[in-house]
């Protein structure tokens, strides 16, 4: 999420500074195919780094929480809304509506209502984009199988199965199997 926050970020002319990214678009495929709580590491750890960098630093402190949180969010209610698009599609709605409020208090805070106006319109664009992104890339990523492939790789670790310090193991996901095959 850092990557994309930092990087990929198109400003905004608005009082206040601020600027639009897909972050969230990787904070939603992420917390929906690894779960809430890596949902909320990426989210909380993705967002305050990205404010660091970019020279945000009023922001950290709220944006770790910010984030965080709708990682949270997308995490447990994609999990309990039985995992289809309409369940992916509200936990993605919703987790935008609780960013767009509360930046809107964090705007008015620091600025003003007016500020706070303005940046709730970036952020109501930034949600749309990241939502439509991540209803595009979630079905690849998740037919990728990388949950079911790093806990199998975990579990094998674990087992003695997998010496981490030897350099000639190999470690493949069989595609069929989705199973790790150590040879």
């Amino acid at each position: 999420m850092f990557v994309v926050t930092a990087f990929i970020q198109f400003p905004m002319p608005i009082a206040g500074g601020g600027y639009v990214h897909l972050g969230d678009a990787v904070l939603f495929v992420i917390s929906a195919i690894f779960g809430p709580i890596v949902g909320t590491v990426v989210g909380g750890a993705g967002g305050f780094f990205a404010d660091l960098y970019l020279g945000y630093p009023m922001y950290m402190g709220f944006t770790l929480v910010i984030k965080a949180v709708q990682g949270l969010v997308v995490g447990v209610m994609f999990k309990r809304l039985r995992q289809n698009i309409f369940g992916y599609i509200g936990a993605m709605l919703f987790a935008g509506l609780w960013m767009i409020a509360a930046y809107f208090l964090v705007d008015n805070i620091l600025f003003n209502i007016e500020v706070a106006l303005s940046a709730s319109l970036g952020n109501l664009f930034q949600i749309i984009a990241g939502v439509v992104f991540a209803i595009i890339a979630y079905p690849t990523v998740a037919r990728m199988r990388l949950a079911d492939a790093m806990e199998e790789y975990n579990e094998a670790i674990l087992s003695g199965e997998y010496d981490v310090e030897k350099e000639d193991n190999k470690s493949d996901v069989d595609a069929d199997k989705h199973e790790t095959v150590i040879k």
